[in-house]
């Protein structure tokens, strides 16, 4: 009878083995990575939505009231720099804190001295890098808003 070497089936080796795991590893990682990344940039683009309808809201707000140096009504409907009577928190001054979206965001308003006509006026949103409660910095995501308002339309 012959050799019967033809037929014998071959196992794989712990080099292969090692090798498939490794490439799977890789793979794997990748995708992990590619989610991570992804679901941080969805986390992003939501604060920046958020971001931009709270300085629209602000923004509007204040050029209908003509673009005052003294912008926001208090609960006492008197104007009053402390408050903006729409749950905003002061913290500074023309600087505000509220958390929209679950995420903390600071609004700072921001005008020229002086009376120019019509008024430069601006909103910035910021929020910080990890979404979390705490000081906010410079070189954390912001979102500007700028626009022009005529105190004479409310005597502002």
């Amino acid at each position: 009878m012959g050799d019967n070497h033809g037929n014998r089936t071959r196992g794989m080796t712990l080099l292969e083995v090692l090798v498939a795991t490794v490439i799977v590893c890789v793979a794997a990682v990748g995708v992990l990575s590619y989610e991570y990344h992804a679901a941080k940039q969805i986390r992003m683009a939501s604060a920046k939505i958020e971001a931009v309808r709270l300085g629209n809201l602000v923004l509007e707000d204040w050029k209908a009231n003509g673009g005052s140096a003294i912008y926001a009504v208090g609960a006492s409907s008197n104007p009053s720099p402390l408050d903006m009577d729409m749950g905003f928190l002061r913290t500074d001054n023309g600087v505000y804190r509220v958390t929209a979206g679950d995420i903390p965001m600071q609004i700072t308003l921001k005008r020229p001295s002086g009376f120019p006509n019509p008024v430069p006026i601006k909103v910035t949103v910021q929020w910080r890098k990890d979404f979390c409660e705490g000081q906010i910095f410079s070189n954390d995501p912001a979102v500007v808003l700028n626009t022009y308002a005529r105190p004479e339309q409310t005597g502002g």
